[in-house]
């Protein structure tokens, strides 16, 4: 189950070609071509899935052992897949036109939907992986169909896509596409390493330790990077103009994630006795060596918008690369720690993530890289013949 959610969260930054982030751009700057970004996402969400499935079918055929996949899990995954990228476009769609309310409350009653179906299956005794996540991925689908009907009492209708938005769109963030690639090899790739040097038993432990964690850690700086990209986009001209509402939420980030550290610190023993069980001990150990990397890591998160803007410079996605290379080079050097080395080696690399990030932040705080304009603005010459060609 957890390389199926992997395997589907790994895909969706792959496959969305930047769209899912230069969405929250273009919903907000152009009005009338809200209805082809929205079919856009359709047709990209449907060519992925097909073109996952045409890899990972072969290769299970193939090569049963690099796909562990059993059973009904890898056509789940695949479906998980397809309504994972759906959703993740149109709450982009959504957050641009301003319906973060509404993503709030479809975000809450599909967690809480996922938290009561959980509920009753354990207490039917059910004690079978797929059957929890096959109601996962089906929550998931209701919520789209949500999204499709939110949208459409906005919008009114649906357009044709169109092929040189789309161009426009990936060319709005080639650089930001890259650089989420980047990212999902950071926080998804560890399963499967773990997977390979410890087992399944150490995979169940770093699991529900990193579910645990970042979930409670990423969920508040990703919201906040998705409520500040639209705003910086649209009101700022340089990037330097940018750094005092980055900085202002990321010392409001800091407090929060201290406070959360001192919590969970204090009510891990208790917690994890409580959800899973005392047979999940070692998770403990796990969840303490993992919590200095969320840390890190969220801080690193809420400057994400602030290099969404500025074009995702390579040199970020360099850095990131280099924080998986450390990342991978712990984990196997570690690897006899299960999953305690792999969460001590997320952290050692988070660390480094976040020092390379603060770094780029000063020079554009004292530099003239700080005075070039917005990327993901109106003002970027490689961009202007194709804004001006749309907009006509």
């Amino acid at each position: 189950m957890a390389c199926a959610l992997s395997l589907a969260s790994f895909w969706f930054p792959i496959a969305s070609f930047g769209l899912n982030i230069s969405n929250y751009v273009l919903g907000s700057k152009w009005i009338d071509k809200r209805p082809q970004l929205v079919s856009n996402s359709i047709y990209l969400s449907i060519v992925s899935t097909l073109l996952l499935s045409a890899i990972i079918l072969p290769l299970e055929a193939l090569y049963p052992s690099v796909v562990p996949l059993p059973g009904i899990f890898l056509a789940g995954a695949i479906f998980y897949s397809f309504v994972l990228t759906l959703s993740g476009h149109f709450q982009s769609l959504l957050f641009s036109f301003g319906k973060v309310r509404i993503c709030n409350w479809q975000e809450f009653c599909c967690r809480g939907l996922c938290l009561l179906s959980v509920t009753i299956l354990f207490l039917i005794h059910c004690q079978a992986a797929s059957q929890y996540f096959l109601i996962q991925a089906f929550i998931l689908f209701l919520g789209v169909i949500f999204y499709s009907g939110v949208i459409w009492r906005f919008l009114g209708r649906f357009s044709q896509g169109s092929w040189q938005l789309f161009r426009t769109s990936a060319l709005c963030n080639f650089k930001g596409w890259l650089y989420t690639i980047a990212g999902s090899l950071f926080t998804m790739t560890d399963i499967f390493i773990i997977s390979y040097l410890s087992g399944p038993a150490q995979v169940g432990y770093y699991n529900i330790a990193a579910a645990i964690v970042r979930n409670v850690f990423i969920i508040i700086p990703s919201t906040l990077s998705q409520l500040l990209l639209p705003k910086l986009a649209t009101s700022c001209k340089t990037i330097r103009d940018c750094l005092p509402r980055v900085r202002f939420l990321s010392l409001i980030l800091i407090v929060i994630n201290l406070t959360l550290i001192a919590t969970l610190s204090l009510i891990t023993p208790w917690l994890i006795n409580f959800t899973v069980g005392p047979q999940f001990s070692p998770c403990v150990q796990v969840i303490y060596w993992i919590l200095p990397g969320a840390f890190f890591y969220a801080q690193y998160c809420m400057l994400g918008p602030l290099f969404n803007v500025a074009g995702c410079p390579y040199s970020t996605t360099v850095c990131y690369l280099v924080a998986v290379c450390a990342d991978w080079t712990l984990c196997f050097l570690w690897g006899a720690r299960g999953a305690i080395g792999a969460a001590q080696a997320f952290s050692c690399a988070s660390g480094l993530l976040l020092l390379s990030a603060l770094v780029q932040v000063g020079l554009y705080a004292t530099t003239k890289l700080g005075d070039a304009p917005l990327v993901m603005g109106e003002n970027t010459p490689e961009l202007r013949p194709e804004l001006t060609q749309l907009e006509s």
